[in-house]
Parts: structure tokens; C-alpha cells; sequence
């Protein structure tokens, strides 16, 4: 799960609020990326992503939610294995996206920022970040 950490230009946290794709469940730190024009999950073989999800959503609760979006906000998540990541290196999520894969993956979306081995966990920014055009709800 990836969790807002900051904003390396000092911005707030706000989310901002987007079509989601259909029938579609989103987990709260869950990383998400655009396709047809709608939020919906990253993969693991994704090279960009968009942001990280704001609210859990169960599918086809609400037609929009809130996705932390900002370019230079930071995250930390976990990384598995017994091999730290290394500073400055470009990683992609595990299958769940609830944490970053580690050893000597060299592809992803997001760059390691900071390290925690005591803790098992990297600060991230989105390095490929997906830029849209926000679309203003009416309901």
C-alpha cells in the first residue's frame, strides 16, 4: 500500500476527483493509471502511472473518486525481499500493488528516493507520470 508522505514542492495532499472505469473495485494506496480515459488499477507490467487512490471504492459504488495526483508528491511503500532497492533505481509494483518488487529490477514507474532497510520500506515518486486532463463532475 503506498502512503503519502509529502510534496517535494511543499503542496498540500488534496486529491483530485476522476472518472473511474466500471465495475472496477479501488483499494485506498493503491497505485492507478489511466487508460480509455478512466482511473483504473496499475499493473505490474505498467511503465506509467497517473497517481495513488485517495478512498477504497467497491465497484460500480460511485462513478468518480479521489486519486492523490500531483507529480512531485512522495509515497513510501513496502519492498519484498531481503534486498534493498537501491537509491535512484526504477521499480514497478508486485502483482497486488501493495508493494514495490526489489533485486535488480531496472523498469517501472516509480524511482526509489529513500531507503528504510530497517524498516522495509522506500520513498517513491512517480518518475512516469501519466498527465490528463481533469474532467469537472456534475453529480
Amino acid at each position: 500500500m503506498f502512503t503519502f508522505v509529502r510534496n517535494l514542492a511543499g503542496f498540500p495532499a488534496n486529491p483530485s476527483i476522476y472518472p473511474l472505469a466500471a465495475s472496477t473495485t479501488f483499494t485506498k494506496g493503491n497505485l492507478v493509471k489511466v487508460s480509455s480515459g478512466v482511473i483504473t488499477n496499475s499493473t505490474n507490467s505498467d511503465d506509467e502511472a497517473f497517481g495513488v487512490m485517495a478512498e477504497s471504492i467497491a465497484a460500480d459504488e460511485k462513478t468518480h473518486g479521489a486519486v492523490y495526483d500531483n507529480p512531485f508528491n512522495v509515497y513510501r511503500v513496502p519492498y519484498s525481499g531481503d534486498t534493498a532497492p537501491a537509491l535512484f533505481s526504477r521499480k514497478n509494483i508486485k502483482s497486488d500493488s501493495a508493494a514495490i518488487v526489489d533485486g535488480s529490477s531496472t523498469t517501472g514507474p516509480l524511482t526509489v528516493i529513500a531507503v528504510d532497510s530497517a524498516n522495509k520500506t522506500v520513498d517513491v515518486i512517480i518518475s512516469s507520470h501519466t498527465l490528463t486532463v481533469q474532467e469537472i463532475p456534475t453529480t
